[in-house]
């Protein structure tokens, strides 16, 4: 039987992405996640950046976002407001 290749979506590979980025702990290339995911590199630009938006737009405060740098992008904690306008870190 010959072997046939597993067809990942979009939303997987989004996963994949932020799974490598959470492990790293720093800045990865997006030419590091293409090798990693088997995913051209300007498709993996394009998961990035829209993954980012999600980030932002979910409607739900998050101690964390996606950044992009460059040729290369990063998951890194994010200041919340408090209750009272305050801004505290959240590590």
């Amino acid at each position: 039987m010959p072997d046939e290749e597993k067809i990942i979506t979009p939303e997987e590979i989004k996963r994949i992405i932020e799974a490598v980025l959470f492990a790293a702990g720093h800045p990865v290339t997006f030419a590091k996640l293409s090798e990693v995911t088997g995913v051209p590199e300007d498709e993996i630009r394009l998961l990035v950046s829209e993954y980012a938006g999600e980030y932002e737009s979910c409607g739900l405060p998050r101690g964390i976002q996606l950044l992009t740098l460059g040729n290369a992008c990063q998951l890194v904690t994010c200041l919340l407001s408090t209750s009272d306008g305050a801004a505290e870190r959240t590590s």
